[in-house]
């Protein structure tokens, strides 16, 4: 697998693509033999949800590249958001779960990350332009994801 990372590392030199931004998350040997390798967009430590590059490498060659990153973000200024302490936010979180029919039971919050999300509707779903907002984003022990809106003071 090791070696697929670095035919994904050559294309994104290669293309002019590698930046402070792309971070490595995951690598998968996939049943035929190739390989998903899959970056995350991270700015200033901060999750971009749904922004992301994936190959998947076949051989010596990359068969399949796909690529979903956003441009320039605002820096989020964490003196701006209200919840800080985030138990505020875990707070807000509790009628989230509780009214959620999906959320498998019992529940163990395994992660809290503050970050950027892009939210679209019924009427935006196929945009590709849009300002990220900031969001705290919940992870469960059985890998349900719930977002909070961050607070932010204007």
């Amino acid at each position: 697998m090791v070696k697929a990372e670095n035919i994904a590392n050559a294309f994104l030199l290669d293309k002019g693509l590698e930046s402070d931004s792309a971070k490595h998350w995951n690598t998968t040997q996939l049943e035929n033999g190739t390989a998903l390798i899959e970056y995350r967009q991270i700015e200033d430590g901060y999750f971009v949800e749904n922004a992301y590059m994936t190959f998947t490498v076949a051989g010596e060659e990359i068969s399949e590249f796909r690529r979903k990153w956003f441009g320039t973000i605002e820096k989020l200024e964490t003196s701006k958001v209200i919840e800080s302490p985030p138990s505020k936010a875990l707070f807000r979180l509790l009628p989230e779960i509780d009214s959620s029919e999906t959320i498998e039971r019992p529940v163990k919050i395994v992660s809290m990350d503050l970050g950027y999300r892009l939210v679209s509707n019924i009427l935006t779903i196929n945009f590709q332009e849009g300002e990220p907002s900031p969001y705290w984003r919940f992870m469960t022990s059985s890998g349900d994801v719930v977002y909070i809106e961050a607070q932010i003071q204007e």
